[in-house]
């Protein structure tokens, strides 16, 4: 994929989804089709807070973007998640305490 733009806080109403791979292009991937030379998305936006209501998740992805805000304290309501990606991002502040609440990462 090569989106880019910003994240549409829509996702949130699929509450059945269970996995979202957002990730950008990783540094170590083998270069692909894409205008650069690497496939991958680049949003530039906030995790919109409407993520939380993704209670089926299981897997969010949202590694190499250029995301920037802070972690929404909405996303301690996944309680299914088990692997959760923000790294190399733009993103601001501390871990929100509501995260602590998914025992499954």
């Amino acid at each position: 994929n090569l989106l880019n733009g910003t994240l549409p806080s829509e996702l949130g109403q699929l509450t059945s989804l269970q996995v979202l791979r957002l990730d950008g292009p990783e540094k170590d991937d083998v270069p692909g089709d894409g205008p650069d030379g690497n496939e991958g998305n680049s949003f530039s936006s906030t995790i919109p807070t409407e993520f939380g209501r993704m209670v089926g998740a299981v897997e969010l992805r949202l590694t190499e973007n250029e995301l920037t805000g802070e972690i929404p304290s909405e996303l301690g309501m996944l309680t299914n998640l088990a692997d959760l990606r923000l790294g190399v991002n733009k993103l601001t502040g501390s871990i929100p305490s509501e995260l602590a609440l998914l025992t499954e990462l």
